[in-house]
């Protein structure tokens, strides 16, 4: 906290109910030069009786040593997940795959999964996934499978 070293300062307010969430935060970072970054976002969950859980984020960024026209940043998120899909849950997701540079276009990802557990101490997750970057690249997707243990 002087003048020489880089700064930086956090703080977030969540409220969790039984079938919602909210969580709002924010955050300075501050260079070595003495220029802030501010960073703020907001995200969700809500799980209405008889429906899949639905979950949502906002985040925005000012990146202060950047240029006026490109220094937001922006992403965001939205996913759904049904807890109850045979011996598993299944969901998919939407969202910015990095920040979103002030004026440029969003790069997207998308994922679908299903959660399954195996025995009481291991769960076996396959997904698949699509990134999308920048224009004269290709975008990438892929499946993979994550194993989780537990004991």
């Amino acid at each position: 906290m002087t003048t020489e070293g880089a700064d930086a300062f956090g703080a977030n307010v969540a409220y969790i109910a039984d079938s919602f969430g909210v969580s709002i935060n924010t955050a300075m970072i501050e260079d070595t030069n003495g220029v802030d970054d501010t960073y703020n976002g907001i995200n969700a969950f809500w799980t209405p009786e008889g429906f899949p859980t639905f979950s949502a984020g906002y985040e925005y960024g000012d990146v202060g040593s950047a240029a006026g026209l490109v220094d937001g940043r922006t992403s965001y998120f939205v996913g759904v997940q049904f807890d109850e899909v045979g011996p598993g849950s299944l969901g998919a997701a939407v969202g910015t795959k990095e920040a979103t540079v002030e004026g440029s276009d969003d790069l997207t990802m998308y994922e679908v999964f299903y959660e399954y557990p195996v025995n009481d101490s291991m769960t076996v997750t396959p997904l698949a996934y699509t990134k999308e970057f920048a224009t004269g690249t290709e975008d990438e997707t892929g499946i993979m499978v994550k194993t989780s243990f537990s004991f």
